[in-house]
């Protein structure tokens, strides 16, 4: 069973970089938008409590954003009375996008949210992002790098378990739950569903989708030294990845 965030909604605020994807793949994602999003509406699929919606809105004209979790949602909207940003939040599933038009969006952020998703439902999920995309519309979706992801345990910060079990053929499709522990030594209880490299690429080809550009971020212990205490040996591997492909 899928990892169920209403009941951890809390665990998850934040306004600064508390556990590692924070500190390596999500600021490659903001550099990305800084160069392409400027006075554009940017749509974030599977928001959480608005942390990165948070910073987007600085850079475009507006953020539609929306999560599965009400908690989540009710976290951001909370936020947003104060920040008042130019964000409009809503439940929503990524199954399911029709509340958002044809060609309404110039770019579709998906940090973190497909491998919430069996790689079955890839096609549906790819196919309505392109939907949604204007033309000449970007899609910039970062997420778990499937060939090393669930062989890295990050010095020690993250703990999947049914690891002896994984293999990366034969696992495709199994949901792994897991821990990452921030920065601050509290651990948030996340999970995967494992697939391959060739299942996202195949997926977002077939949606009509134009692959622009492939980023693995390096996994530098530099990174990740300084706001860890007692960091293990840690593989540098890169765990993330960053896909760019345009309508």
């Amino acid at each position: 069973m899928p990892t169920d965030y209403n009941k951890q909604a809390n665990s998850w605020i934040r306004n600064e970089p508390i556990y590692p994807s924070d500190f390596i793949a999500r600021p490659v994602v903001l550099n990305m938008l800084k160069k392409i999003g400027k006075g554009k509406v940017v749509l974030d699929v599977g928001c959480g409590e608005g942390y990165f919606s948070r910073k987007m809105a600085k850079i475009a004209k507006k953020v539609i954003a929306f999560d599965n979790s009400a908690g989540m949602i009710f976290l951001a909207k909370k936020q947003n009375l104060v920040d008042k940003y130019n964000i409009d939040y809503c439940v929503g599933d990524m199954n399911d996008m029709s509340f958002i038009a044809n060609s309404s969006v110039d770019i579709c952020v998906c940090n973190f949210v497909i491998n919430y998703l069996h790689h079955k439902k890839y096609q549906n999920f790819f196919r309505n992002i392109e939907r949604v995309l204007r033309p000449q519309g970007s899609l910039v979706l970062c997420g778990t790098h499937p060939c090393f992801y669930l062989k890295n345990t990050i010095g020690g910060v993250m703990n999947y378990k049914g690891l002896r079990d994984y293999d990366y053929i034969k696992s495709r499709g199994k949901y792994f739950h897991g821990t990452i522990k921030t920065i601050y030594g509290t651990l948030l209880k996340v999970g995967i569903y494992h697939s391959t490299l060739e299942d996202y690429l195949k997926a977002i080809s077939d949606a009509g989708l134009k692959l622009d550009k492939f980023i693995e971020p390096p996994t530098k212990k530099s990174l990740l030294a300084k706001n860890y205490n007692n960091l293990d040996k840690l593989d540098e591997s890169p765990i993330y990845m960053v896909i760019q492909a345009v309508k």
